[in-house]
């Protein structure tokens, strides 16, 4: 038996992982992204169903989220998930 879920695919090429989890960087407001967590327990061909945390038509960091991620980390910014920039 199929059960139909909303929600959305967060391509592999947003994810970036750190210390073995899944992340990926999601629009806020003002320019600002959000790191969030990418559940990796439904794959699909290109990326991950997400039924939570993302939301049909909020952009995503597509490119360079890896620079982003590390230059969170190296300005001490990646416990706070909060960064400016990136490519949708």
């Amino acid at each position: 038996v199929a059960t139909i879920r909303n929600g959305v695919i967060v391509p592999a090429s947003a994810v970036v992982w750190l210390h073995g989890d899944a992340w990926a960087y999601g629009g806020a407001a003002a320019g600002r992204f959000v790191r969030r967590s990418v559940k990796t327990d439904i794959p699909t061909s290109g990326g991950w169903f997400m039924a939570q945390e993302f939301k049909a038509g909020t952009p995503v960091v597509t490119e360079d989220a890896q620079q982003i991620l590390a230059v969170a980390l190296a300005a001490g910014e990646a416990s706070k998930g909060k960064t400016r920039g990136g490519r949708r």
